[in-house]
């Protein structure tokens, strides 16, 4: 490649092919390695070629662990709700309604703000799925308008950019989790679904009272935080002795014992999670328990059931995985 084309490579839509060429590859390569917090370097020379060398930051995870973690159902990406895509780049449009309508939604598209009100004032749509930057209208001064005419609709943000104005906005809920352009099909539909299903599950979890049981006090924070997210209040237990007498105190309360453990299996200096699981089973033979662990290739994980717990769940804090085994817990009754 000359110096020109090289220079422009990653520009989405750029594209040296013409009308058979969508300028998309290399724009989204690009992006991957970048919110990989990678890098990506291209050495190119005319009559020789071209070699792209990508570097990633190392993982130090075992990759033996997935091949024992118990396998965990994957939410559904299909859906059969109404979409409005709004961007006025044609390209992204039409990007957008082929990855969607192929998994079963029903797509409305608008090339900006303006025309996407128009269309709400016809017929009801689940979500807007909006650029930020389009002229008339941005997305932001559509996201404001929706709120107040359509508040039963929900917006997912998009862009290929950062600024100020997202940072400012992050804590209002049609501006959290922006979707970073380039995206591929499946980081699109995992957006769109689980924004469709956010409230789905509330009325499941809500109000719920949840114990966390592990003695690293940043693992307490995090679990307590995704659990607040979904709804439910969480009690912290440091010990197993904590633990325990919480969860008596909890069969004397006027409004039931805990609803959910869950229960680290390890604690240095204290008895393990088994044992703490025996111990409440004793107080309470319908309590429902979760274990939860670093190390998935033990037998305690891989054959919870056999140790007295209900579900497991790893210690990535996966908030729909959270969400799934707590729900999948909550439905035995």
């Amino acid at each position: 490649m000359d110096k020109s084309t090289q220079d422009r490579i990653f520009d989405p839509f750029f594209t040296t092919k013409g009308e058979n060429g969508t300028g998309l590859g290399l724009s989204q390569v690009y992006g991957f390695v970048e919110r990989s917090d990678g890098a990506i370097q291209v050495y190119s020379k005319i009559g020789h070629g071209t070699r792209f060398t990508l570097y990633f930051p190392r993982s130090f995870e075992n990759i033996d662990d997935k091949h024992n973690s118990p396998a965990i159902p994957e939410i559904s990406l299909k859906g059969n709700e109404t979409i409005l895509v709004v961007d006025d780049e044609p390209g992204m449009l039409e990007l957008a309604r082929d990855i969607l309508t192929n998994q079963g939604y029903h797509v409305q598209t608008a090339h900006d703000g303006i025309q996407a009100l128009s269309i709400l004032e016809k017929r009801p749509v689940d979500l807007v799925l909006s650029d930020v930057i389009m002229p008339n209208l941005d997305g932001f001064q559509l996201a404001s308008q929706i709120q107040k005419l359509h508040p039963n609709t929900k917006i997912l943000m998009t862009s290929g950019f950062t600024n100020d104005r997202h940072n400012t906005l992050e804590t209002d809920m049609p501006f959290k989790n922006i979707l970073l352009k380039p995206y591929t099909s499946s980081t699109l539909l995992e957006y769109v679904r689980n924004r469709l299903n956010e409230d789905k599950y509330q009325p499941v979890l809500d109000g719920r009272t949840v114990m966390v049981l592990d003695d690293d006090h940043d693992v307490r924070e995090l679990f307590k935080i995704n659990l607040n997210r979904l709804g439910c209040r969480v009690i912290p237990a440091s010990t197993s002795e904590e633990a325990i007498t919480l969860y008596k105190q909890s069969m004397d309360d006027t409004n039931g014992p805990i609803d959910i453990v869950i229960l680290d299996l390890t604690i240095p200096g204290d008895v393990s999670g088994v044992v703490v699981a025996e111990k409440i089973r004793a107080i309470n033979e319908k309590a429902r328990l979760i274990v939860c662990s670093g190390h998935t290739n033990t037998p305690e994980v891989s054959n919870y059931h056999d140790f007295g717990f209900n579900a497991m769940i790893n210690k990535d804090f996966n908030r729909d995985k959270i969400r799934q085994a707590l729900e999948d817990v909550i439905s035995t009754d």
